[in-house]
């Protein structure tokens, strides 16, 4: 009687553990091992740093179990866009998925204890491969992330639930985009069917792919050491992606995967690793999302090793990374099952899962290659100035933007303290904007070495002097040639006897420079 009563209660603390999602550590797992500062898997050569991807994300043991959800073998067709995004924002979400399948095509490598195993023993624990015993049933993390790895992959395959719809939206229905967002996911559950939704804040759009971060850091001097660095490749769209993806409750994550903090990004995701190990990680979105980049990066690149966390592979190599992108946060509330307005767009029937939903109101997508991007290009021209004053704060510029119709979509104003313009020194720099997000604001200095002017614009950066790429820039060059005529004395010698003959004085002159660039208007978004 008294053994019957004991596991009564122990079940009902497993359950309770998992319906509230908010993991409490257990005894010993307080104390985990931090992830080895060496991998476990060393490659003996650049043939086997690249294993065939197996038919299941699982190891040799069967991680499979069984659900309670209905699945049917069937390829998730159901994937929507509000048909009220534009043609440009479809494409980027599209590509944005094809993107995340690549990264999910990464965990086909991951074997427990075994190939690229370092990369989840960084982002998940030292634990990661444990099978616990058949009591406690969740602390066996080697079957809790597996089905959530295969759950995740079926989502790429032909067994992809058939009772799961996923839409997209281009704007803020809930208002919860502040500056820095990049996007929210929500889930309505029915009977027999289950809906979700991600909402990509203005931010998504205007995040590089990670096409376009690999371009830039193999372009950069140290490009073998920052290629081992995870920030600016998780700072992507296809990240995004993959991270908001693994909000799907029941299609995806069973029990609900969560975002926690720390946990959010590489660093979060290898503390939370290091302090709590798998028993909070294998319910941690970015867990999954940074482990499997990394074995991405990892194999793109030949690496000797995972690539780690900014912070970790500096303190580690002594190096110091220059390359910088944008950075942003998700929402904390994910995908709660909550009560939708009724401006909210649901499938025509969301009772039946035999309904298609409005094509007048979504279009479905494959995501199953790239496509190209329709893209606007909005021209900035600046006039940049030079005075006489001194070489550290004598650059001045003057910026209008237009947009492809040659619409102006903002141009400094002149006043009388910036006649020339508005100061774009070394440590005065410009930030030009004309909307209220300070995250679109376009960074403009002035280098005197090189002679160049330094632009940002949030993911994107180029110099006056970059002639390709996606922002591109014309210098027409100084007028005068030399820069600006300051008014000076010569010394002409003792001819004649009295002395120096100083040049006659008209003022001084300023320089004149005039730059053309081109760049995404996305990139203003």
């Amino acid at each position: 009687m008294a053994y019957t009563k004991f596991l009564s209660v122990y079940v009902f603390l497993i359950i309770g553990r998992r319906a509230c999602a908010t993991p409490v550590p257990q005894g010993d797992l307080e104390s985990l091992y931090a992830p080895p500062p060496n991998p476990t898997w060393t490659p003996a050569s650049e043939t086997t740093l690249q294993p065939s991807p197996t038919s299941t994300i699982a190891p040799p043991e069967d991680l499979s179990g069984t659900d309670d959800e209905p699945v049917a073998n069937t390829a998730l067709s159901r994937k929507f866009v509000d048909s009220r995004c534009t043609p440009q924002q479809q494409a980027i979400i599209e590509n944005a998925w094809y993107e995340a399948s690549l990264l999910d095509d990464a965990s086909t490598k991951y074997v427990p204890n075994g190939a690229f195993s370092t990369a989840y023993i960084n982002h998940f624990g030292a634990n990661v491969a444990d099978t616990g015993s058949w009591l406690p049933w969740d602390q066996n993390y080697r079957k809790i992330i597996g089905d959530n790895l295969n759950r995740r992959h079926a989502l790429e395959t032909d067994n992809a639930p058939s009772n799961a719809y996923l839409y997209y939206y281009c704007y803020d229905w809930r208002n919860n985009c502040p500056p820095g967002r990049v996007g929210y996911s929500n889930t309505k559950a029915g009977l027999w069917w289950y809906n979700h939704y991600i909402t990509w804040c203005p931010l998504f759009f205007r995040t590089p792919t990670i096409g376009q971060v690999i371009n830039e850091v193999t372009k950069l001097p140290d490009s073998a050491k920052e290629k081992n660095i995870l920030e600016p490749f998780y700072y992507t769209s296809a990240a995004s992606m993959y991270h908001e993806t693994w909000h799907m409750r029941y299609t995806i994550s069973n029990p609900m995967i969560e975002d926690y903090n720390p946990g959010y990004w590489p660093q979060g995701s290898w503390d939370l690793a290091a302090t709590k190990g798998a028993y909070w990680t294998s319910l941690n979105a970015d867990s999954y999302v940074c482990s499997n980049l990394a074995i991405y990066l990892w194999d793109l690149f030949r690496l000797a090793t995972a690539p780690l966390p900014r912070n970790v592979y500096e303190q580690r190599s002594g190096f110091t990374s220059s390359y910088s992108g944008i950075t942003f946060t998700y929402d904390d509330s994910n995908a709660t099952e909550e009560s939708f307005p009724a401006s909210f767009v649901d499938p025509s029937d969301p009772n039946d899962p035999n309904a298609a939903p409005d094509p007048k109101l979504w279009t479905a997508f494959e995501g199953k290659a790239p496509i190209p991007v329709p893209t606007e290009m909005c021209a900035i021209h600046v006039d940049e100035f030079q005075d006489c004053a001194d070489m550290s704060s004598n650059l001045f510029a003057l910026v209008t933007v237009k947009d492809s119709d040659g619409n102006v979509l903002g141009e400094t104003t002149v006043n009388d303290t910036y006649p020339l313009g508005m100061p774009i020194n070394v440590g005065d720099t410009y930030a030009f904007s004309f909307n209220e997000l300070a995250s679109t604001a376009l960074m403009i200095t002035g280098e005197h070495a090189g002679d160049y002017i330094q632009f940002t614009l949030g993911s994107l950066s180029w110099t006056s002097r970059t002639t390709t790429g996606v922002a591109t820039c014309k210098n027409g060059g100084w007028d005068p040639r030399d820069g600006p005529i300051c008014a000076t004395c010569k010394n002409g010698g003792w001819d004649p006897r009295d002395g120096p003959i100083c040049a006659e004085r008209y003022g001084d002159q300023n320089a004149e420079n005039q730059i053309d660039c081109q760049v995404p208007c996305s990139a203003f978004m």
